[in-house]
């Protein structure tokens, strides 16, 4: 079994020779392909830009793949080495990073896009041109003479979700979904376009892609970022359109994504037949500990809850899961409401769980 076919019947859950392996360099099943930055990019020209230096581009000049045409400014002697220097970047979609050397990512910087009445104008300056032959030449060279017999998966790099978010700033962008629900779905949109396009760019100049993966991180360590009813309003459509542009391409679509987006994973398919639930993936557990995965229910789970309380146990119930206060018929109330005693709306509170601090005293 070759590693087209391994990393195939794993995704099928068709029992692979061994687990596929994907990593950069030897030895890897997966073979990622990486698009270069435009040549008629030229980032830091404009008045908006002066002091902001190209995003994700540092090995590409490193190594003469890629060159920056720098503007005045940047070719003062202090900026010589501006790759080891701290720095603000801006890439091809506009937005803003901090950078704090060479060998790291960086962070997202301040927002590009405040208002959202400068949308259309702002796609106008900063839609990247993905169409562009060059961008791929030398990676589809590499790939033919690499991975004839590799699982292609072809990258996007940063996800609708991720580059939104730094275009708005991460707790506006989060109000959007509830104060500016119109204005964010136009510029999900905007995102899906663009991204749709590449899809088939890559297959226009040979990619010859068995599968595309993009970057999104939808949520942090203890859940998503929103709840599933959302993740369906504003990002279901996109991933969607996305998905199905791949599948008529006859290639996979692949997620990247960290945080713990166990709530919204089953949103994915419905009942699409190439859908897999959390529980048959899990199925990829150790042998030994494949008698804990599960579900809960009101007919199996809570009896035995109940029963685990009476025999003097304790449950530290927390979000949704305090509904076993009702099962328990205890007299419990929500302190998050209204003069009238009605249930506040996001709108009205809005706190991330990622910067909430809660300290138990039992």
């Amino acid at each position: 079994m070759n590693s087209i076919k391994r990393v195939k019947a794993a995704l099928k859950f068709t029992k692979p020779d061994k687990v596929p392996i994907w990593k950069f360099g030897s030895g890897s099943d997966v073979y990622t392909l990486f698009s270069l930055p435009s040549k008629n990019w030229k980032p830091g020209h404009k008045t908006n830009e002066i002091g902001l230096f190209p995003h994700g581009t540092e090995y590409f000049v490193k190594y003469g793949i890629w060159k920056w045409h720098k503007p005045e400014w940047a070719k003062e002697p202090k900026y010589a080495d501006w790759i080891t220097l701290p720095r603000e970047e801006i890439d091809e979609f506009g937005t803003i990073w901090l950078k704090g050397g060479i060998n790291t990512m960086g962070h997202p910087g301040r927002p590009s896009l405040t208002d959202y009445s400068q949308l259309d104008k702002y796609f106008e300056e900063y839609t990247p041109n993905f169409d562009e032959k060059d961008r791929y030449s030398l990676i589809v060279q590499m790939s033919r003479k690499q991975a004839e017999e590799k699982y292609r998966m072809c990258s996007f790099g940063l996800g609708p979700f991720q580059i939104a978010s730094q275009m708005r700033g991460f707790n506006q962008y989060l109000l959007d979904h509830y104060k500016n629900r119109d204005d964010l779905k136009k510029l999900l949109n905007y995102l899906t376009e663009i991204f749709i396009n590449q899809e088939k760019t890559w297959v226009k100049y040979g990619a010859e892609p068995h599968g595309f993966i993009l970057y999104d991180d939808l949520g942090e360590q203890k859940g998503p970022f929103f709840s599933p009813e959302l993740f369906k309003e504003f990002y279901e459509p996109v991933y969607r359109r996305l998905i199905e542009t791949a599948h008529e391409l006859n290639c996979d679509f692949h997620l990247h994504c960290c945080g713990k987006i166990d709530r919204i994973i089953n949103t994915w398919h419905d009942d699409d037949e190439d859908g897999r639930s959390l529980e048959e993936a899990l199925c990829w557990t150790k042998e030994e500990y494949r008698d804990w995965l599960g579900s809960v229910s009101s007919d199996k789970t809570i009896p035995q809850l109940i029963s685990f309380l009476n025999n003097g146990g304790t449950i530290l119930a927390i979000g949704s899961s305090t509904n076993i206060a009702n099962h328990l018929k205890l007299p419990m109330s929500n302190h998050l409401v209204d003069r009238k005693g009605d249930r506040l709306q996001s709108i009205d509170y809005f706190i991330p769980s990622s910067i909430l601090q809660v300290r138990v005293d039992n």
